[in-house]
């Protein structure tokens, strides 16, 4: 009997929601076509105790040297894949989906373990990524290295260009969307009267966190006075030693709580499947990360979305719901007016949620299908 096809998800950190919902619905999907599974991840202890059921291995190099040496961990990244099991018996490696290929994160680590997978004879590839902006060294880097990359999925139009303007082979490409449509999409509970709004901060691109600030307290405001209760809740939150959004809720609510609006902060953490139960009974929700509002829209609850990078604009882009993502530093007005406008036609947008969702579902597991294609050779 043959045995199945194995893959190695690498460069995995699911201790928020976000990339917890890109993980699973890869993992799942891969179990769903037969494939075995291992999933490398930093943060390997931590993640091991939020999603003990995930087939877990440490990612890279773990420790102090991951926190405090870049330079030495960059070194020990060529090597480290040759000394893991996971890698040595993968037939693929698949660079975990997301939105990490750009130079706010730094590319250095994944590029090098992906070469050294290549020169292993490993099928290579990077699911569903948002690809850029890339700079300097970063995209010296890339460039250098892109074809010990293999297939490359470009989750969006934006990521499919900057590739096109990095000179990759077009055979080495592939368009798909947003990995987390993957998972199964839930119906919506009845509204409970509450708004969720996920923040974030971000000091990227020039942005001023004194205009993000505005906008939210306004959005809040519009949902204090048309009778809904304000929450704030965000798919990064409740990890010790983590990027915390709620601390940022906190400042907001306090500053509402001083014009005589009660708005509640959640500052736990939520597993992934759970935070999408919750997602599933509110009438509305702002969100400022993207897996935020993509987590309410799988799970049939509008959403809309505050944009910090392209990547939310080109994902409501091709949801067919331009309208309802807008920038992260948009003027009070426009905010108010997008807001208003989904408020409106609140019954209209969930059916539109509905029918967006269910084709952005199928399509992902085409393009699931035409990956594992490629990567394997078999035909589609």
């Amino acid at each position: 009997m043959q045995r199945p096809i194995s893959c190695l998800i690498a460069n995995a950190v699911p201790v928020n929601g976000g990339d917890a919902a890109l993980l699973f619905a890869l993992y799942e999907g891969l179990l769903e076509r037969g494939v075995a599974v291992k999933v490398a991840s930093y943060h390997f202890q931590t993640t091991q105790s939020l999603y003990p059921e995930l087939p877990l291995t440490p990612e890279g190099v773990q420790g102090w040297i991951y926190r405090k040496l870049p330079p030495l961990r960059f070194l020990m990244e060529r090597f480290t894949p040759r000394m893991r099991p996971a890698y040595r018996n993968a037939d693929i490696v698949l660079g975990c989906p997301g939105g990490y290929f750009n130079s706010y994160y730094g590319i250095r680590g994944h590029v090098l373990k992906l070469r050294t997978a290549a020169r292993m004879g490993k099928k290579v590839g990077v699911y569903s990524q948002s690809f850029g902006p890339l700079e300097g060294s970063d995209l010296a880097l890339f460039k250098a290295q892109k074809h010990h990359l293999g297939l490359l999925l470009a989750r969006d139009a934006h990521s499919e260009q900057s590739l096109a303007e990095w000179q990759v082979d077009p055979q080495q490409v592939l368009r798909t969307n947003d990995a987390a449509f993957l998972l199964k999409p839930l119906p919506p509970l009845p509204a409970n009267g509450t708004v969720a709004i996920s923040v974030r901060r971000w000091s990227h691109d020039a942005r001023s966190a004194d205009q993000f600030k505005q906008l939210i307290l306004s959005l809040a405001r519009e949902v204090h006075e048309a009778g809904r209760k304000v929450h704030f809740l965000s798919t990064c939150q409740g990890v010790p030693g983590y990027v915390d959004d709620s601390a940022l809720a906190a400042e907001f609510a306090e500053e509402l709580a001083q014009e005589g609006i009660a708005a509640t902060v959640d500052r736990e953490f939520h597993r992934m499947q759970d935070l999408r139960e919750q997602l599933r009974s509110f009438d509305y929700v702002i969100g400022t990360r993207l897996h935020f509002c993509i987590l309410a829209l799988m799970s049939g609850t509008p959403a809309l979305n505050i944009s910090y990078e392209r990547k939310g604009k080109a994902c409501y882009d091709y949801l067919g719901m331009p309208e309802f993502s807008i920038d992260y530093n948009a003027p009070v007005e426009i905010g108010n007016a997008a807001h208003q406008a989904l408020v409106d036609q609140l019954d209209g947008v969930r059916q539109r949620v509905e029918s967006a969702v269910d084709r952005q579902h199928r399509q992902a597991h085409t393009y699931l299908d035409q990956a594992l294609a490629l990567l394997t050779g078999s035909p589609k």
